[in-house]
């Protein structure tokens, strides 16, 4: 079993917790220069996570995007994109613009709780990725034959 994984729940929850707060109900992760896209459907990764590692039944409100008001900027070619669809650059601490490939800037929008957003790092996705495979092994291992409806990768 993975060191993540032998945490005490209380703190495996808490992680788990912050994790799926930071991140977005759907988000996209790329890589530029043409390498793999990554994309996560984050209910699904929130009931595996939480179901699963957590044995709890709960799912965020898809009606309810905490990112919703959130917005990255693009100080080059002065464009706006909404939180739910990031790029990751890589070997970069930050996000890539789609068109010209320069690091974003958050916008200080907060969202209703008065929180801006935190940019999401490499090392929380890795964690967070290692978390859906192995909720993946089990519910596969639970449901022989199911196909699983997320896909993930270590960036």
């Amino acid at each position: 079993m993975a060191d993540h994984l032998r945490l005490p729940q209380v703190e495996l929850s808490k992680k788990c917790d912050d994790l799926c707060s930071e991140f977005l109900i759907s988000s996209q992760i790329h890589e530029a220069s043409g390498k793999p896209r990554y994309y996560i459907d984050f209910k699904t990764a929130m009931f595996a996570v939480g179901a699963r590692l957590k044995g709890i039944e709960k799912i965020l409100d898809a009606k309810k995007d905490p990112m919703e008001e959130q917005a990255m900027e693009c100080r080059n070619c002065e464009v706006k994109l909404a939180m739910n669809k990031l790029y990751y650059p890589a070997g970069e601490e930050g996000f890539a613009c789609p068109r010209c490939n320069r690091t974003l800037e958050l916008v200080s929008m907060p969202d209703s709780s008065g929180v801006a957003a935190a940019p999401i790092i490499r090392e929380d996705l890795n964690f967070f990725f290692r978390l859906l495979r192995e909720a993946d092994e089990a519910y596969k291992a639970e449901f022989p034959g199911e196909a699983t409806s997320w896909s993930y990768g270590e960036i």
